[in-house]
């Protein structure tokens, strides 16, 4: 079976939550509140969902972290690649990742995207490799 991707409509992206609510809400009678939400780098996914669950925390599907690194570094050199070895301890070792990636002329294009997009201080920093607790989903795939 193969399936394609659609773009959801930002307009249309903002009611799924909201309709979501309501559905939980008339089937047990008390509101969906979440305390976490797992989603993808979607500034129209992120937005509805931080409007719907007001005290959710929005986890960033981290194989789409991995995923968008790998498409992004595609065509470097063995040697620029080597560099992001340090991506997994990325928590501890961001402060020199960042310093390696940007004195690597090869590779700050894409260290700007990085840090800008995945970095601490963006809206999109929750891993939820690192986040999720033990017990929870670490995945939205139901296999």
């Amino acid at each position: 079976m193969q399936h394609s991707l659609v773009e959801v409509p930002a307009d249309m992206m903002t009611k799924v939550p909201f309709a979501v609510e309501e559905v939980v809400y008339k089937i047990v009678g008390s509101p969906l509140t979440p305390a976490f939400v797992m989603g993808d780098a979607h500034k129209a996914q992120h937005r509805a969902v931080s409007d719907a669950f007001l005290t959710a925390t929005y986890l960033m599907r981290f194989f789409h972290v991995a995923m968008n690194v790998k498409k992004a570094i595609r065509g470097l050199s063995n040697d620029d690649t080597k560099l992001f070895t340090s991506i997994w301890d990325f928590q501890e070792l961001s402060n020199q990742a960042r310093n390696a990636w940007t004195q690597q002329p090869g590779i700050t294009a894409f260290a700007s995207h990085f840090f800008s997009q995945w970095h601490l201080h963006s809206k999109f920093k929750r891993w939820q490799v690192f986040h999720t607790q033990p017990g929870m989903a670490k995945t939205n795939n139901p296999v």
